[in-house]
């Protein structure tokens, strides 16, 4: 049956992963049950149900397993910390904010588990639920839908560890969300561009590393509901300028392949 319609078992891979992860995360999130942690891990529904499918004899090439550039991999690492530097600068500049003035050390393990985190989502989103949303529909909408769902992931521990800084949910929660949509275009185009998972992993690694590094780093929060709410606009603003850049790209990604299908 699949074998005569793939499009079918794509839209049955694409619901059965979406339907998984996103209740579970969002159940582990409020309760802390966890066993909805084994149903939570991106990377790990991903290729089970790879694994699964009739596709999986491609299962690494399809899911961006592949050598990347060194430029593709410098502008990944380079977004979100660029990010975040200049938003903690504008904390510090308000005065909610200061730096001391020694820099904690960062240790190996920090990086690791940034490392880690950033394969244990992206495998998921930019290797699996991307492609098929991309062969599915077009590259724009493959990536918004992607980030769109990243942001829901995210929701229970959101709302179950508390909205950072005290911030009210219903300012919060759009902004995030937009956030993380804007991400998901830049880090879209850079792996449909580069056909790996790769700079997907370095981008979101890099923003966990430096982002928990700064947490523990920035001292004397003042207001920090307003902070916070300050912070994560300018990152919003920089990464909606990324997603805007790339956006007219992606597109010319979706005329060339429409082109190349009328040949």
């Amino acid at each position: 049956m699949f074998k005569d319609n793939p499009d079918r078992e794509r839209w049955l891979l694409v619901g059965a992963y979406i339907g998984i992860v996103l209740p579970a995360m969002i159940g582990f999130g409020l309760t802390g049950a966890p066993i909805l942690v084994v149903f939570a891990m991106p990377s790990v529904v991903a290729l089970v149900l790879a694994g699964i499918s009739r596709q999986r004899r491609n299962m690494l090439a399809d899911f961006g397993i592949r050598r990347t550039s060194l430029t593709s991999l410098g502008a990944a690492i380079a977004a979100p910390a660029v990010a975040i530097l200049i938003g903690v600068l504008l904390l510090v500049a308000c005065g909610f904010d200061r730096v001391p003035q020694w820099l904690l050390p960062i240790g190996a393990w920090h990086v690791l588990s940034g490392i880690r985190q950033g394969m244990f989502e992206e495998l998921g989103w930019r290797g699996f639920l991307q492609p098929q949303l991309n062969i599915l529909l077009d590259a724009r909408k493959a990536v918004v839908l992607t980030g769109l769902a990243w942001a829901i992931f995210h929701f229970g521990l959101i709302l179950g560890d508390g909205i950072p800084g005290g911030a009210p949910w219903w300012l919060y929660l759009p902004i995030f969300t937009a956030t993380l949509i804007s991400v998901s275009v830049y880090a879209g185009y850079l792996r449909i561009i580069t056909g790996s998972v790769w700079p997907a992993v370095a981008l979101h690694a890099s923003n966990n590393i430096v982002s928990s590094y700064v947490e523990q780093l920035l001292v004397s929060h003042s207001h920090p509901a307003l902070a916070e709410l300050l912070g994560d606009t300018t990152g919003l603003i920089l990464w909606l300028s990324l997603a805007a850049w790339a956006w007219p790209r992606l597109r010319r990604i979706d005329h060339a392949a429409m082109q190349g299908s009328l040949r």
